[in-house]
């Protein structure tokens, strides 16, 4: 999944399994609904980091998954 992402060449240190594991859990688990539409690091998120950055309160735009358009329409 990272091969084209240059950013990762060379790489030799990972994120645990088991860390991910940990978050994916507590996301499915449905205490982490103020996530939604919002992007985690897996190996640097922790659900402890989550519910913090919650109890902040969460900026609107934080972290928000938007979709650009690929290319314009074509007129006509």
């Amino acid at each position: 999944m990272t091969l084209p992402m240059g950013l990762h060449w060379g790489r030799t240190q990972w994120t645990a399994p088991a860390d991910v594991k940990d978050l994916m859990l507590a996301l499915a688990g449905g205490g982490f609904d103020d996530w939604s539409g919002r992007f985690v690091r897996a190996g640097v998120d922790t659900p402890e980091s989550l519910r913090l950055q919650v109890g902040l309160g969460m900026v609107d735009e934080a972290r928000a998954v938007r979709l650009r358009p690929w290319c314009a329409r074509p007129s006509g």
